[in-house]
């Protein structure tokens, strides 16, 4: 194991100082590792951004948000100007919250589920505080049917062990989290491979997709798999984990929050997954890792499917 940690943070160092992209295809930007020399906004002050911004936008009034003059929006990708997209629809947000704060790099997310009148749409929100004002906000967002797994009706209480604080003892630090959550995605671009490196998860560690329970449980006839199961199986066998980024990691409740996109790998013979995958285009994920003494708990994911050539928004 320590081999294994020793390995990962010289990774993620590479990574860092951009001699290395994670999967060879995109490169993480430098801020990853390197947060901001200081920060204005404490914890309580980044939640209460957060709160801000789903108050306005149940209200609909992007007005009142403290923005930046350049502030940078996104939604799925796509850049628009505050106050379009989403903002135009939404009625109310319910009382779930999955939150993850970064006062160290300024940045801070959550997880949320925003209503369209009846119709509930899964929400990821990441922002980035800069001198008491916004300055980038991206969003993920998941309607019914805009990909396989939805369950918002899943998601009412806070999510443990998320809202736990990691006692000290088992604390890690920035780097060894951003570590551990990027050897996830190693683990996925190179499962069913001889050069498959396992990712390192707690015993009978959980994934959690869109409100769905995807380990654990048995899919499509098959017997109960916990994460790194599945992996060791090559379940996922195919898939490329591209333009992936750690923009905010709590070391506080040890949870690292990285986007990714999900393509298909051309190279490899086509599996049950990758032809399921090449039908939608590609998968474009907001997953919260839960970090504990260099092992993943839990995963929880936002995630929706995209057009094959539909970019991030922010690897550009």
């Amino acid at each position: 194991m320590q081999h294994f940690i020793r390995r990962a943070l010289i990774a993620a160092s590479l990574i860092v100082t951009g001699f290395m992209s994670p999967s060879g295809l995109a490169q993480t930007p430098a801020s990853t590792l390197t947060p901001a020399a200081t920060s204005a906004c404490d914890r309580a002050c980044l939640k209460g951004m957060l709160e801000l911004y789903l108050d306005a936008l149940a209200k609909r009034d992007s007005a009142k948000l403290p923005l930046a003059k350049f502030a940078k929006f996104t939604e799925n990708g796509a850049v628009l100007y505050p106050g379009e997209g989403l903002w135009k629809t939404a009625t109310s947000i319910t009382p779930y919250r999955l939150y993850v704060l970064d006062p160290e790099g300024g940045q801070a997310a959550v997880s949320a589920v925003v209503m369209e009148d009846a119709a509930p749409v899964i929400f990821l929100l990441r922002i980035k505080v800069d001198g008491g004002k916004i300055s980038e906000m991206e969003t993920v967002l998941c309607r019914k049917g805009g990909t396989s797994l939805f369950a918002p009706d899943k998601l009412v209480d806070p999510p443990k062990p998320f809202t736990d604080v990691v006692p000290a003892a088992k604390r890690n630090s920035r780097g060894e989290i951003i570590a551990a959550s990027n050897a996830y995605f190693e683990a996925v671009e190179t499962e069913g491979k001889p050069t498959y490196q396992p990712a390192p998860f707690a015993k009978g560690a959980n994934r959690i997709e869109n409100g769905v329970q995807t380990t654990n449980i048995s899919l499509r006839g098959g017997k109960p798999m916990s994460a790194d199961e599945q992996l060791d199986a090559g379940l996922f066998t195919g898939t490329l984990a591209t333009d992936r980024r750690y923009p905010v990691v709590d070391v506080e409740t040890g949870i690292a929050l990285g986007i990714v996109m999900y393509r298909r790998d051309p190279t490899i013979v086509e599996t049950e997954v990758t032809a399921r995958q090449a039908a939608r285009g590609q998968l474009l994920l907001a997953e919260f890792f839960k970090v504990t003494d260099s092992k993943i708990q839990e995963i929880r994911a936002v995630m929706v499917d995209r057009p094959r050539t539909a970019p991030t928004g922010w690897n550009d």
